[in-house]
């Protein structure tokens, strides 16, 4: 069964709703005065369900010139494996973020076991690409990272 989703555009960003549990499983946010994009992922996410995010964030943050902003990616939350979508990832996004100005990503870890195993693979992948990305276990951190430079 597809998981249902709901996305909310906000001000500033906007939310994906799980229509099922109604909960949040992602959300977006950007700062224009400090030229910075964030966003988060939460709880279990199927593979359809991750990658028809990722197709509306491309979208959204395209029409708003966001990718030239510095990124920070929180997985802390996120749970499971997304090694299913990690050829989507390096094949489709990560060209059309490259494409929109992408320089700088600060990536907060996940705890979960099974999504940190795919965050492996991610770093490995993603090395010799033309970003910088460093990996934290916090906000704060990162944050204060991307702002120094």
């Amino acid at each position: 069964m597809e998981e249902k989703l709901l996305f909310i555009e906000q001000t500033n960003g906007y939310e994906v709703i799980s229509e099922e549990s109604g909960e949040i499983v992602y959300w977006l946010r950007f700062y224009p005065d400090k030229e910075l994009l964030m966003h988060k992922w939460i709880g279990y996410l199927t593979d359809e369900a991750l990658k028809a995010i990722w197709l509306y964030t491309l979208d959204f943050v395209e029409k708003y010139d966001a990718f030239r902003y510095k990124s920070i990616a929180d997985t802390s939350t996120l749970e499971g494996s997304f090694d299913g979508i990690n050829d989507f990832i390096l094949e489709v996004v990560l060209p059309r973020a490259l494409a929109g100005g992408l320089k700088y990503s600060a990536y907060i870890l996940p705890k979960d076991f099974y999504a940190l195993l795919a965050t492996q693979f991610y770093q490995e992948e993603t090395k010799e690409m033309p970003f910088v990305t460093q990996y934290f276990d916090n906000q704060e951190e990162a944050e204060k990272w991307l702002m120094s430079l």
